[in-house]
């Protein structure tokens, strides 16, 4: 019955929104765009990059629910008193993050090498490995701080520990979306403020056009590793900021930068960051009183297990593995809703520019550059991308021509 709901849902959410709209030709936006030899090169880069995600993803989860539901409860079943509880969840929550690390390793190890074999990064293994260790650390300190405090308050069995959990991470999710781009992104490129130029002029003028202040454009050093190009909007409150990679201003005539920074800008006026926080929230207070719900009725039918006690240490790998099961199987509404966003995104850049055919040369520029997958089948678009396949924006600026 369970499962039939969670279906239900997932229709509702992902499916139907995905076919009620009328689709467009895209094979053949592709053909007029892009040739044989191109979409044959992007087919053979990104088809074994979802096979190797699809397998990589399978693995982790039996991996920790069999290290959750088998090994962890032998393990914290006669747990020393000198350890104290909190240090004993840490160690739990630890050691089935570092089995998902572990098992993720070849395999991030395996899409560099690719992506160094068709061009994409230029950057030595050893400056990847630093990026790639910097990035666990802080995903390791998120996991701890994140972990403990959920557990603490849902371990307590009040009827309200998901209340009091769900605001912490609001506080937590504010602060870090705050803090990202004046501490984290630094520690990965060095950034600094969009020069003295034309195309800065050209940007403040976009800006005031588009009837928001300015809080800064910056560029990221993205060259040290990789060809690609890209920008994205980050930030919260007196952070959000603007961030074009430098060969985005290297390889883009000035037009298409300028349609790019539109993009960016209508995620702004949108309040799309300030949306997702909140969706997100309203997932995560949902998803909480949900995890509390279930976390005493199963206590309450365990038998000898240390399950049975909410305070028990054995329920940290549990917390973890059903974590990355609800993250997965979240892909499809959760992707569908970037999409959405992006879409807007795009719409707020063709009425700043007003000139389709940028967009149309930027898109297929941008594309070629970074190789990308143009033209992916529908299922592969629905769960896998954040944003639209390349052709259906194509499509969607030549609507409007």
């Amino acid at each position: 019955m369970r499962l039939k709901v969670f279906l239900a849902i997932m229709l509702v959410l992902v499916v139907l929104p995905n076919i009620a709209h009328t689709e467009p030709n895209l094979d053949s936006v592709a053909e007029r765009h892009y040739d044989q030899a191109f979409l044959e090169r992007s087919e053979a880069y990104h088809a074994p990059r979802i096979s190797s995600f699809i397998l990589r993803s399978v693995i982790q989860l039996v991996v920790l629910w069999g290290f959750a539901l088998l090994l962890a409860p032998k393990l914290f079943s006669h747990g020393s008193h000198r350890i104290p509880n909190w240090v004993r969840r840490w160690i739990g929550l630890t050691v089935a993050w570092g089995l998902s690390l572990l098992i993720r390793i070849p395999f991030t190890a395996h899409a560099f090498s690719r992506a160094r074999e068709f061009g994409l990064r230029h950057d030595s293994w050893g400056s990847f490995a630093m990026d790639w260790a910097q990035g666990a650390a802080i995903q390791w300190v998120l996991v701890s701080v994140v972990g403990l405090c959920l557990l603490g308050f849902l371990g307590q069995g009040r009827r309200f520990g998901w209340a009091m959990a769900g605001t912490l991470i609001s506080v937590l999710a504010c602060a870090y979306a705050y803090v990202a781009p004046i501490v984290i992104d630094p520690l990965f490129n060095q950034i600094r403020p969009l020069e003295e130029s034309e195309l800065r002029t050209e940007v403040v003028h976009l800006v005031q056009q588009s009837g928001l202040e300015l809080e800064g454009v910056w560029v990221a050093d993205a060259s040290r590793r990789t060809r690609a190009v890209n920008a994205y909007f980050t930030g919260f409150g007196s952070s959000r900021r603007v961030v074009l990679y430098d060969t985005l201003i290297d390889t883009l005539p000035k037009d298409e930068a300028l349609l790019v920074v539109a993009h960016e800008l209508g995620h702004w006026q949108k309040q799309h960051v300030n949306k997702g926080l909140l969706m997100g929230l309203v997932a995560t207070f949902a998803g909480l009183a949900l995890a509390q719900f279930l976390m005493n009725r199963v206590a309450r039918r365990q038998g000898s297990s240390p399950l049975k006690n909410l305070t028990s240490p054995a329920w940290a790998p549990v917390a973890y593995a059903v974590y990355v099961s609800v993250f997965l199987l979240s892909l499809p509404v959760s992707n569908s809703i970037s999409r959405a966003m992006e879409t807007e995104a795009d719409q707020v850049a063709l009425k700043l520019i007003q000139t389709p055919d940028v967009f149309i040369d930027a898109k297929v520029r941008m594309a070629k550059q970074n190789l990308s997958n143009v033209n992916p089948p529908r299922w592969v678009e629905v769960i896998f991308f954040t944003h639209p396949s390349n052709v259906r924006r194509i499509a969607l600026a030549e609507a409007g021509l």
